[in-house]
């Protein structure tokens, strides 16, 4: 019997925010917390922990500003990669491919934009979601990933709120210009900064929009999408599933 090789240690942060407008429950939250403190999931090759941040993200743009950054370079915090988990609309997950730079004019919870200053009062949070309209966007970062390649290998499992049905699950390339897209784009340049290649995409950061809570889905169905695509994202970065 052949010794089989020791499975390689990943580990996956992940990051989920806190409540805002209606909903009293933000369904990423709700999903990313239930690893907590962390698990670790087995595929044949690889061990992965799925490290949570240790409490959700305020709505708000000073806040990602404040914590996401530092993540990429604490020397006592260390992950492979980083899996933002935002809500997005009813009925179905996005693996979002991109993130701008700018253009981000709808106020947080605070009621402020990027920066600090007040949100025009057409343009608050009560008014920013299903908005479909987008300001230029500067630069563009993205995710370097295959996720169509991610996509097409998570388990097209049939989830017990429909079925009969696979999983609802695409590649986006709209991520909302709101606090969703705010961090996908600041945890990008980050990391980017971090690999000092002078490009604008990275293998390591990818975010993920998750339906409301019982729109169709629960949590349980929500950890098991993740679970497939943390698995998806390490195989595609391991194996170098990537775009250019």
């Amino acid at each position: 019997m052949t010794d089989q090789p020791p499975k390689k240690d990943i580990t996956i942060y992940l990051t989920g925010f806190g409540p805002f407008r209606r909903h009293t429950q933000n369904s990423s939250w709700a999903i990313t917390s239930s690893f907590l403190p962390h698990t670790t999931i087995h595929t044949e090759t690889h061990a992965i922990t799925l490290q949570p941040h240790p409490h959700w993200l305020k709505v708000a743009y000073a806040t990602v500003t404040s914590e996401i950054p530092p993540l990429h370079t604490a020397t006592d915090n260390e992950f492979d990669y980083i899996l933002h988990v935002g809500l997005g609309k009813a009925g179905g997950y996005h693996l979002e491919r991109r993130a701008f730079e700018d253009g981000y004019v709808f106020g947080d919870v605070d009621g402020k934009v990027p920066g600090g200053a007040d949100a025009a009062p057409e343009r608050g949070i009560m008014h920013s979601e299903g908005e479909e309209r987008r300001e230029p966007g500067g630069r563009e970062f993205g995710c370097a990933l295959d996720l169509q390649w991610v996509v097409e290998g998570v388990e097209k499992f049939e989830p017990e709120e429909t079925p009969g049905k696979e999983l609802p699950i695409k590649v986006s390339d709209d991520a909302g210009r709101f606090l969703c897209e705010f961090i996908y784009y600041t945890s990008l340049k980050a990391a980017c900064e971090k690999e000092g290649n002078g490009k604008l995409k990275s293998e390591k950061v990818l975010f993920m929009h998750v339906p409301p809570l019982a729109e169709p889905f629960g949590v349980e169905t929500g950890r098991k999408v993740l679970i497939e695509v943390a698995k998806g994202m390490v195989k595609a970065g391991e194996e170098r599933k990537v775009v250019s």
